[in-house]
């Protein structure tokens, strides 16, 4: 008795070439025939070859969407920290965000975001510590007793607060370069019979004595004087300038990030 012939396994290549012929119209027979192998043979590889092709497009589709989804989450990130900048805050982030900002410095290795986003911390940092060293000073009355001399030394004591929010106000605007309030301009007394309701801009100081009045006027202009030269203001204006320099250059590169809305290089949360 003749020994059966065993045919050679068909490989992979063989059956997707198979797929592809009778796709394009040949058909099973024509192809076990020109083969030389049993026509249930290559139908069987012919449907392996579909299976395995479906298989494939569903994991390329998966990935495909995994990795939009991946993008996706970027460009949120950038967003939110776009967020922070654009208020001039500091960048707090939950924690998955935090490991995201991560996979973006993996995507990004040379990208200036990254320094400069430290160097935003450190000067959000600065600016909150100063702005508390100034407060502090301003809530201390002999500071600004000293500050005014004999003109406020009658002040009523409810007046104070009001001046203190006047004078922080002043040192904002003076540090961020905002067109500040002008005591020979804004400071209006109110006539109300005996008292004068004393305004400064959209500050309401209170009721007071004309007298009492026409010299805090003249305190305010001596304060604010000598609120200018404090190394603490000076330092304040200073960091608003390197502020606005970082915020403009940060918004720049995040920009970029947030059109093209795809990220290059890869990072451990990459699905591929």
């Amino acid at each position: 008795m003749d020994k059966r012939i065993r045919k050679p396994i068909v490989k992979e290549d063989t059956r997707r070439e198979w797929l592809r012929r009778f796709e394009s119209g040949e058909s099973l027979e024509d192809i076990a025939k020109k083969e030389s192998f049993d026509i249930r043979t290559v139908k069987r590889q012919v449907d392996k070859a579909e299976e395995e092709c479906a298989s494939k497009e569903v994991r390329q589709a998966v990935l495909r969407n995994a990795l939009l989804d991946h993008f996706q989450d970027m460009v949120y990130l950038v967003e939110k920290v776009m967020e922070f900048i654009n208020a001039k805050a500091t960048v707090s982030l939950e924690p998955e965000k935090e490991k995201l900002l991560d996979g973006l410095r993996q995507h990004l290795p040379r990208s200036p975001i990254f320094k400069c986003l430290n160097r935003w911390e450190l000067l959000q940092k600065g600016k909150a510590e100063i702005n508390q060293k100034i407060s502090g000073r301003l809530l201390d009355i002999k500071v600004l007793l000293k500050l005014g001399g004999d003109d406020i030394k009658d002040l009523p004591k409810e007046n104070y607060s009001s001046l203190r929010d006047i004078l922080n106000h002043q040192i904002e605007c003076w540090s961020t370069g905002v067109k500040a309030l002008d005591v020979s301009r804004d400071f209006v007394m109110k006539d109300t019979g005996e008292l004068v309701d004393v305004n400064y801009g959209r500050y309401n100081i209170g009721m007071m004595s004309k007298d009492t009045g026409n010299r805090l006027k003249n305190a305010i202009s001596k304060i604010e004087q000598k609120i200018l030269k404090w190394e603490e203001v000076k330092k304040l204006g200073e960091l608003y300038i390197e502020e606005t320099r970082l915020r403009n250059k940060l918004l720049d590169e995040l920009q970029v990030i947030k059109l093209r809305r795809v990220v290059p290089g890869r990072c451990r949360y990459c699905p591929i």
